[in-house]
Parts: structure tokens; C-alpha cells; sequence
């Protein structure tokens, strides 16, 4: 939970009027921003902060709507490649080494036993490979319910399959549920410390491989490994 009042309150105040009938009670009208932001880091507070003074053009201070808006576009910003750093390959994030890392973080974390019961295991694994951390504060709303509503609209296939158009992804969706089974499978056992078999291999079994790239949900079929 990161620090509001010091961290994107003051900064603003610097630099905007407060509105009309804000200083009748300031305790209050701070509180309204205070539970609205309090979910974020205190990094990404100071940086939507930074961002609202250099963009802003009115002088009053920003509804309490701007400035969720605000501290969501700075956590969008964070997550885009810095592209003055040298590209990172698509294998270096699906290296042993970032999976075992993301394999400690899941274990270590706890929030992972109620990612499990409601479904949301794999995007957290996930992001942990990708970042190599735990999600924080706001972050673990906003993937916990993105992965929640792909939960939901997956469900809703295995209800209903639709042809894909492109036969590419012409996968059965019932070796697709399989493959999100097992990997929830691999996940709790992993929290209750049992002896895992490699990812590879236990890929391998429902015909499906890891997928390359940072996207948590994609998959592409096995390639043919005979010959």
C-alpha cells in the first residue's frame, strides 16, 4: 500500500488550486484520494504524479477519476519495453532460469493458495516470470480480475466452440482445458511441495508446448518431432 498523501497528494499540491470547498475539510476531501489510490505502489504514485504536473493545463486539482486514470497510465508505462536497453530475446524470458526463479516466487508469495482456489494461478506465475517479482499493490487487482474475466470467457468456449478462422489455432478445446488443467495441477503442487516432473515433459503429454513470448494466455501447437 503506498503512501498517497506523500507521494502524489503533496506534489500536486505544489502546483494546483485546490477546488471549491475542499478546505472546508481537507481530511476528508484528501481521504477521497486516499482510498481511491491507495492500492498503488508508491513508485507508480510519484511517477502518475510527475506525469499529471508535466501534462496538466488547468491550474484546479484533478478529480479523483484523472487521477486513477493517471496512476493507470504510469503503470502502463512502466510495463512497455525501455527501448534503450538492448532487446531481450523471446528465450532469454522462457530460460530455466527465469521459470525456476518464477517457481520460487509462487511458493514464497502469499497470495498463491488463493490465486489457486480462484483461478488465477497461471497469470500470476506469469507475471512473476516475466518481472521477476511478486505483483504489488493495484497490480494484483488489475491481473487478478484480467485473468478472472479470461477465465470466464474461456469457460464460456468449452460451453460453446466456435471454428476458429484461422486453422492455425484449429486446436480441440478439450486438449486446450487439459493443458490449463495441468498447469493449475503443477502450480498447487508446487505450493504443496511435491516433486515436480519438467515442464517439458509434462507439456509434451497433452500435445501442447510452453509458448515463446511474453503473452500469459497464448498457445501454438506442438511442432511434429518425427523425423
Amino acid at each position: 500500500m503506498g503512501d498517497v498523501r506523500e507521494n502524489f497528494i503533496k506534489p500536486l499540491a505544489r502546483q494546483f488550486t485546490l477546488p471549491k470547498g475542499a478546505a472546508d475539510d481537507v481530511k476528508q476531501w484528501a481521504g477521497d484520494y486516499i482510498d481511491a489510490l491507495s492500492g498503488y505502489t508508491d513508485s507508480l504514485l510519484s511517477l502518475a504524479a510527475k506525469n499529471v504536473i508535466k501534462e496538466r493545463e488547468s491550474r484546479t486539482f484533478p478529480l479523483v477519476s484523472e487521477c486513477v486514470r493517471a496512476c493507470c497510465d504510469a503503470m502502463d508505462e512502466v510495463s512497455q519495453p525501455d527501448l534503450r536497453k538492448p532487446i531481450q530475446l523471446d528465450d532469454d524470458v522462457w530460460s530455466s532460469a527465469r521459470r525456476d526463479k518464477a517457481d520460487r516466487l509462487f511458493v514464497e508469495a502469499e497470495m498463491s493458495r488463493a490465486a489457486i482456489e480462484e483461478g488465477w494461478a497461471w497469470s500470476l506465475w506469469d507475471w512473476m516470470r516475466v518481472y521477476e517479482r511478486a505483483p504489488e499493490g493495484g497490480e494484483v487487482s488489475q491481473l487478478r480480475n484480467a485473468s478472472l474475466r479470461d477465465k470466464m470467457a474461456f469457460e464460456e468456449i468449452v460451453k460453446n466452440p466456435v471454428k476458429p478462422v484461422n486453422p492455425y489455432f484449429n486446436i480441440d478445446i478439450n486438449v486446450l482445458k487439459l493443458w490449463r488443467d495441468n498447469v493449475l495441477k503443477r502450480l498447487s503442487d508446487l505450493l504443496d511441495g511435491k516433486k515436480m516432473v519438467s515442464r517439458k515433459s509434462s507439456s509434451l503429454v497433452i500435445g501442447l508446448e510452453v509458448p515463446k513470448g511474453n503473452s500469459p494466455y497464448g498457445i501454438r501447437p506442438l511442432r511434429d518431432r518425427r523425423g
